[in-house]
């Protein structure tokens, strides 16, 4: 069984958060939550299919990465549509993982404040 680390994003237009978490953690997965009006969030995904460097060195170790909408990053219900954004990833991860250990990280900056609150909720309650 190996160990993979798992690294869940908020992501909104700038890529800077998430190549401080890459860096950082040195995720194998990496599952970026985003809303409609991140239009760049798809370009950020790209690089890291592409293992662009632009987001750091450890980019090259990422085997899995997905990108999981929310309806919207300012309504009243953004928190709680991040708690399940942050919920669908962990599953997708486990499906993924099979019998191999994971470990999560969360990153809590990057997206807006609401997502960022519905991140640190979903830490605490997971």
């Amino acid at each position: 069984m190996a160990r993979i680390t798992v690294l869940i994003h908020p992501q909104g237009n700038s890529e800077g958060s998430l190549r401080e978490a890459i860096n950082h953690f040195r995720p194998n997965m990496v599952f970026l939550i985003s809303n409609p009006d991140a239009d760049k969030s798809r370009l950020v995904l790209k690089y890291i299919q592409e293992k662009n460097d632009k987001l750091g060195n450890w980019v090259s170790d990422i085997e899995h990465s997905d990108i999981i909408e929310i309806e919207s990053a300012f309504s009243e219900d953004t928190v709680l549509q991040m708690v399940g954004a942050i919920m669908e990833a962990k599953e997708k991860a486990n499906e993924i993982a099979g019998n191999d250990t994971l470990e999560f990280h969360l990153g809590l900056a990057g997206g807006t404040k609401l997502m960022v609150i519905g991140a640190a909720i979903a830490a605490i309650e997971a």
